[in-house]
């Protein structure tokens, strides 16, 4: 008698979601590419479905480890060829991840997340709502299920637009690129209107020389630039042009100030610059941006390194979404499984601390779905 193959434990617990999956489902599904990782093997990408109840389906009976769907739409998703396929158009994608953000590798989980989560505030509030006018209706926003963020811009104005076009959006995203030329250059253009990082930069140079005109003691940053502070500032106060006082004309708000400058402000202003883009600029993953032919994780998927849901949440919700709560599944809350650990390790899941030792343990499915699935432990079996 053949002997029937077992499936892992953590499969059989992505299987028990995936039978009963009614989350988010994306628009135009037709139009759309398809890709997968199962529990074994490598990507399978150019997959199709005609309907949601196909996407279904298939999620239930094939049990992939990680899913994705194309950003772009196309007349024939299905085709293995990029040119085959017939693109027509693609949405604008942001990836948030913790893999692009300096300082995070000594931060727990938890602490990585919330960082991410700034990031992914500032790039909706500051960026697409405010810079970019963007309409809170055409963004979506999903956790990503990993240690991230996903933004979505579902609108004509950016169908169709190419991987260069999207480059440049990513670029001044990041403070790509930025320099005090530039700034300079723009700032002095009959267009400049005070805002972007040319009014940013402005305010705060203005900031700059109002504190020492009031009698403000500067000299860490005049250090960093390079100058010294005592030259610097009598420079400032001695100085006249066209019978007004330079430091009065530093400390204004405008563009008078760009025209005045000169080799020691370019230094002290780079350092002010600088500090700008580190504070404000956001880190996304510039090739998901740029990729208008990009697969990403599909809506309401697991992600199969931590077992937690692709979550959708509300642009309004995001800064007290707490995805080690939300994004657990609903078919995970509920029994308790036995993992066995080689190294011990703490993690914060569904408003409860776990500190889990080596050896074996008993712990709510949830937890063992993600220590299993992100290789912390192993299941042995499921208790109940």
């Amino acid at each position: 008698m053949e002997k029937t193959q077992q499936v892992p434990p953590l499969m059989a617990l992505f299987k028990k979601y995936y039978s009963s999956f009614r989350s988010v489902e994306p628009e135009r599904i037709v139009s759309r590419e398809f890709g997968y990782i199962p529990f074994t093997g490598s990507m399978v990408r150019h997959v199709a479905f005609q309907s949601h109840a196909d996407l279904r389906r298939f999620l239930s009976t094939t049990v992939p480890r990680h899913v994705y769907y194309s950003t772009a739409y196309y007349r024939k998703p299905e085709e293995r060829n990029m040119q085959d396929k017939e693109w027509m158009g693609a949405e604008l994608i942001f990836d948030l991840d913790a893999d692009h953000i300096e300082g995070v590798t000594e931060l727990t989980y938890e602490q990585t997340l919330d960082i991410v989560k700034s990031h992914a505030r500032r790039l909706i509030e500051k960026f697409l709502l405010r810079e970019m006018g963007m309409e809170p209706a055409e963004l979506r926003v999903f956790f990503s299920g990993g240690r991230g963020y996903h933004v979505h811009v579902v609108s004509e104005k950016v169908y169709s637009l190419d991987s260069d076009m999207r480059r440049e959006i990513s670029n001044y995203i990041r403070a790509e690129g930025l320099s005090i030329q530039e700034i300079r250059k723009n700032a002095t253009s009959v267009r400049y209107n005070g805002s972007g990082w040319v009014g940013e930069l402005d305010s705060r140079i203005s900031e700059f020389y109002s504190e020492i005109a009031s009698g403000g003691i500067m000299d860490h940053l005049l250090e960093r630039a390079g100058l010294n502070p005592e030259k610097y500032v009598s420079k400032l106060r001695s100085r006249f042009i066209n019978k007004r006082p330079r430091l009065d004309i530093l400390k204004t708000p405008g563009q008078e100030k760009y025209k005045i400058m000169d080799s020691d402000d370019e230094k002290l202003w780079q350092v002010l610059l600088s500090d700008l883009s580190i504070s404000e600029r956001v880190e996304i993953d510039s090739p998901v941006t740029t990729d208008t032919h990009r697969l990403i994780r599909l809506p309401g998927s697991l992600h199969g390194k931590t077992g937690l849901m692709v979550k959708e949440i509300a642009i309004d919700h995001l800064s007290e979404f707490d995805p080690l709560v939300e994004a657990i599944p609903n078919s995970f809350l509920d029994g308790t499984v036995r993992i066995a650990s080689e190294n011990s390790f703490q993690i914060s899941m569904n408003g409860e601390h776990f500190s889990v030792t080596e050896g074996e343990c008993d712990v709510p499915t949830y937890l063992g779905v993600y220590a299993s699935a992100s290789r912390k432990s192993q299941i042995i079996f499921t208790i109940s």
